[in-house]
């Protein structure tokens, strides 16, 4: 019995480390966050996004054989769509099987692979280690030094104060875009950082009404420099319920470049190290 409570007590003590898949995604410096997944087909890749409370699936004929519990309005930046809720019993990442978990299935979704958000991860203790691609799940001696502060849509994303020169600003970290969003009245009421892209726009930032932007200084969090070229800008005043902290800032991958973020979800505690 003693050798059996010390083995258990040996794999708790251990996180689990899943590998983080940075995939380059357009010109602009983004990276789709992504991890190896069984849905919705064996052998999938996943992609993570903590900017959404919830996760989501296109309409597959694989995602079309779960049941619907209820429709449901989602969207983001720009875009709405009309989802079916399903639930999926079975989802695993990176080999490690994962609590039950609803999704968004919709029809129109411009993706080909499932978004994983928050809701997956539940009251874990999660780190984005992405200067050595690692996700690691359930840390034992995670210490983060901040308080966490949830905000956006239903207070469930993961906020934190940042600041760009000498103006500061509320922020959410968003590994589900490539390339950080920044909110058009924040970026126009600080015209010294930030300039007007002379680039084409894609069509992503065609379709969801976007414009890119050259970001001149870096974004500091907690003392650390965060440095890349560009961000998207466009309307995110609907991720503010809150007018007193109102998110002028998503940071995206393009902003994540040697740094490891550290949740602990339960108790809503973060740090963020190089």
């Amino acid at each position: 019995m003693q050798i059996l409570l010390l083995l258990i007590l040996t794999i708790a003590a251990h996180s689990e480390d899943i590998a983080l898949h940075m995939i380059s995604v357009g010109a602009d410096g983004g990276y789709r966050v992504a991890v190896d997944c069984n849905f919705p087909v064996p052998n999938s890749v996943c992609a993570v996004d903590t900017g959404s409370s919830d996760s989501t699936v296109g309409e597959t004929p694989e995602t079309l054989k779960y049941p619907t519990r209820k429709t449901v309005s989602s969207g983001s930046v720009g875009l709405t769509m009309t989802c079916d809720v399903i639930e999926v019993g079975d989802l695993a990442i990176g080999g490690l099987p994962m609590q039950p978990s609803s999704f968004e299935r919709c029809k129109t979704l411009p993706t080909n692979f499932a978004l994983l958000g928050l809701d997956v991860f539940g009251t874990r203790t999660i780190a984005f280690d992405f200067k050595n691609q690692v996700l690691q799940l359930d840390i034992v001696d995670l210490k983060p030094s901040q308080t966490l502060v949830r905000g956006g849509p239903e207070n469930k994303w993961l906020t934190f104060t940042a600041s760009i020169g000498s103006t500061n600003f509320f922020a959410a970290i968003d590994t589900g875009s490539p390339v950080s969003l920044a909110d058009r009245a924040f970026v126009l009421a600080n015209p010294k950082y930030f300039r007007k892209s002379t680039l084409p726009p894609s069509a992503m930032q065609i379709r969801r009404q976007l414009d890119r932007y050259e970001i001149l200084a870096p974004i500091i969090v907690n003392g650390i420099e965060l440095q890349a070229q560009f961000v998207d800008v466009g309307d995110l005043s609907q991720f503010s319920p809150n007018p007193s902290r109102r998110l002028d800032i998503l940071l995206g991958a393009n902003h994540f470049a040697g740094t490891k973020w550290s949740f602990d979800l339960a108790h809503n505690l973060w740090a963020i190290t190089r």
